[in-house]
Protein backbone atom coordinates (compact mmCIF):
# COMPACT_ATOMS: atom_id res chain seq x y z
CA UNK A 1 0.00 0.00 0.00
CA UNK A 2 2.78 2.25 0.79
CA UNK A 3 4.50 2.06 -2.48
CA UNK A 4 1.00 2.21 -4.41
CA UNK A 5 -0.04 5.81 -2.36
CA UNK A 6 2.99 7.22 -3.47
CA UNK A 7 3.11 6.51 -7.10
CA UNK A 8 -0.88 7.71 -6.81
CA UNK A 9 -0.01 10.78 -4.56
CA UNK A 10 2.76 12.04 -7.08
CA UNK A 11 1.28 11.24 -10.30
CA UNK A 12 -1.58 13.25 -8.50
CA UNK A 13 1.03 16.35 -7.90
CA UNK A 14 2.13 15.96 -11.81
CA UNK A 15 -0.88 16.07 -13.31
CA UNK A 16 -2.42 19.27 -10.67
CA UNK A 17 0.93 20.60 -11.45
CA UNK A 18 0.79 20.40 -15.70
CA UNK A 19 -3.17 21.09 -15.39
CA UNK A 20 -4.79 22.80 -12.71
CA UNK A 21 -1.45 24.62 -11.59
CA UNK A 22 -1.99 27.18 -14.61
CA UNK A 23 -5.85 27.92 -13.82
CA UNK A 24 -4.56 29.22 -10.29
CA UNK A 25 -1.84 31.55 -11.53
CA UNK A 26 -1.28 34.98 -10.20
CA UNK A 27 -0.18 37.29 -12.20
CA UNK A 28 1.57 34.30 -14.22
CA UNK A 29 3.00 33.00 -11.03
CA UNK A 30 2.31 29.22 -10.31
CA UNK A 31 3.23 27.00 -7.41
CA UNK A 32 5.43 24.03 -7.40
CA UNK A 33 2.93 21.34 -6.44
CA UNK A 34 5.47 18.78 -7.22
CA UNK A 35 7.85 20.30 -4.25
CA UNK A 36 5.32 21.31 -2.12
CA UNK A 37 3.90 17.31 -2.22
CA UNK A 38 8.04 16.29 -1.94
CA UNK A 39 8.31 18.22 1.50
CA UNK A 40 5.30 16.87 2.29
CA UNK A 41 6.48 13.32 1.78
CA UNK A 42 9.89 14.25 3.42
CA UNK A 43 8.15 15.60 6.88
CA UNK A 44 6.18 12.14 7.38
CA UNK A 45 8.68 9.73 5.53
CA UNK A 46 12.28 11.31 6.48
CA UNK A 47 15.13 12.31 4.69
CA UNK A 48 16.14 9.33 2.88
CA UNK A 49 12.85 8.34 1.24
CA UNK A 50 12.23 11.85 0.82
CA UNK A 51 15.79 12.55 -1.06
CA UNK A 52 14.99 9.28 -3.47
CA UNK A 53 11.24 10.48 -4.61
CA UNK A 54 13.02 13.88 -5.28
CA UNK A 55 15.40 12.50 -7.73
CA UNK A 56 12.58 10.48 -9.10
CA UNK A 57 10.08 13.70 -9.53
CA UNK A 58 13.10 16.15 -10.43
CA UNK A 59 14.56 13.71 -13.55
CA UNK A 60 10.74 13.96 -14.63
CA UNK A 61 10.77 17.38 -14.60
CA UNK A 62 13.85 17.99 -15.63
CA UNK A 63 13.21 15.74 -19.18
CA UNK A 64 9.73 17.27 -19.37
CA UNK A 65 10.63 21.12 -18.36
CA UNK A 66 14.10 21.63 -17.90
CA UNK A 67 16.07 24.02 -19.26
CA UNK A 68 19.21 22.58 -17.95
CA UNK A 69 19.04 18.64 -16.94
CA UNK A 70 19.52 17.95 -13.66
CA UNK A 71 19.22 21.94 -12.13
CA UNK A 72 15.51 20.37 -11.22
CA UNK A 73 16.70 17.28 -9.66
CA UNK A 74 19.58 18.93 -7.96
CA UNK A 75 17.16 21.47 -6.44
CA UNK A 76 14.63 19.10 -5.35
CA UNK A 77 16.87 17.45 -3.69
CA UNK A 78 18.91 19.73 -1.53
CA UNK A 79 15.26 21.38 -0.42
CA UNK A 80 13.69 18.27 0.57
CA UNK A 81 16.93 16.54 2.41
CA UNK A 82 17.18 20.39 4.48
CA UNK A 83 13.02 20.46 4.91
CA UNK A 84 13.77 16.87 6.14
CA UNK A 85 16.35 17.81 8.68
CA UNK A 86 14.59 20.29 9.57
CA UNK A 87 11.68 18.64 10.29
CA UNK A 88 13.62 15.74 12.53
CA UNK A 89 14.32 18.79 14.68
CA UNK A 90 10.79 20.06 15.27
CA UNK A 91 8.72 18.26 17.71
CA UNK A 92 5.57 18.73 15.60
CA UNK A 93 5.05 19.94 12.04
CA UNK A 94 2.24 21.52 11.15
CA UNK A 95 0.45 23.30 8.37
CA UNK A 96 2.27 26.59 10.11
CA UNK A 97 5.79 25.21 10.46
CA UNK A 98 5.45 23.60 7.13
CA UNK A 99 4.85 26.46 5.03
CA UNK A 100 7.15 28.47 6.65
CA UNK A 101 10.07 26.05 6.35
CA UNK A 102 8.56 25.72 2.36
CA UNK A 103 9.07 29.56 1.74
CA UNK A 104 12.23 29.77 3.45
CA UNK A 105 13.69 26.45 1.13
CA UNK A 106 11.86 27.28 -1.96
CA UNK A 107 12.72 31.56 -1.50
CA UNK A 108 16.73 29.51 -1.67
CA UNK A 109 15.94 27.55 -3.66
CA UNK A 110 14.59 29.87 -6.63
CA UNK A 111 17.60 32.45 -5.77
CA UNK A 112 19.96 29.75 -6.51
CA UNK A 113 18.30 28.68 -9.38
CA UNK A 114 18.56 32.00 -10.95
CA UNK A 115 22.10 32.16 -10.55
CA UNK A 116 22.63 29.06 -11.75
CA UNK A 117 20.72 30.38 -15.27
CA UNK A 118 22.77 33.52 -14.82
CA UNK A 119 26.04 31.46 -14.90
CA UNK A 120 24.36 29.61 -17.96
CA UNK A 121 24.17 32.97 -19.77
CA UNK A 122 21.01 33.67 -18.92
CA UNK A 123 20.40 37.09 -17.50
CA UNK A 124 18.08 38.46 -14.87
CA UNK A 125 18.10 40.85 -12.31
CA UNK A 126 17.43 41.49 -8.72
CA UNK A 127 14.13 42.32 -9.44
CA UNK A 128 13.29 38.94 -11.44
CA UNK A 129 14.23 37.33 -7.75
CA UNK A 130 11.87 40.38 -6.12
CA UNK A 131 8.69 40.02 -8.41
CA UNK A 132 8.95 36.14 -9.32
CA UNK A 133 11.08 34.52 -6.95
CA UNK A 134 9.85 35.38 -3.85
CA UNK A 135 6.02 35.37 -4.84
CA UNK A 136 6.64 31.57 -6.34
CA UNK A 137 7.70 30.45 -3.09
CA UNK A 138 5.16 32.15 -0.71
CA UNK A 139 2.78 30.57 -3.25
CA UNK A 140 4.49 27.13 -3.14
CA UNK A 141 4.81 27.50 0.83
CA UNK A 142 0.57 27.91 0.97
CA UNK A 143 0.25 24.88 -1.49
CA UNK A 144 2.14 23.02 1.01
CA UNK A 145 0.46 24.39 3.68
CA UNK A 146 -2.73 23.00 1.88
CA UNK A 147 -1.15 19.45 0.79
CA UNK A 148 0.40 18.68 4.37
CA UNK A 149 -2.71 18.04 6.28
CA UNK A 150 -4.95 16.20 3.32
CA UNK A 151 -1.54 13.59 3.34
CA UNK A 152 -1.83 13.58 7.19
CA UNK A 153 -5.57 12.75 6.96
CA UNK A 154 -4.29 9.87 4.29
CA UNK A 155 -1.45 8.42 6.04
CA UNK A 156 -2.90 8.28 9.31
CA UNK A 157 -6.48 6.66 7.77
CA UNK A 158 -4.06 4.07 6.34
CA UNK A 159 -1.53 4.15 8.63
CA UNK A 160 1.15 4.57 5.49
CA UNK A 161 3.81 6.68 7.44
Amino acid sequence: MGVFSTIIIFVAAYLLQTTFAGYIAIFGIKPDLILAALICFGAFHGKEKGALMAVVMGIVVDLLFGKIFGVNTLMYLYIVVAASVIFEYLFEHNVLTVGTVTFVLSLAGGVIYSLILVLSGQSFGLLFIVKMVAPYALYTAVAAAVIHPVLARIYRRYEIA
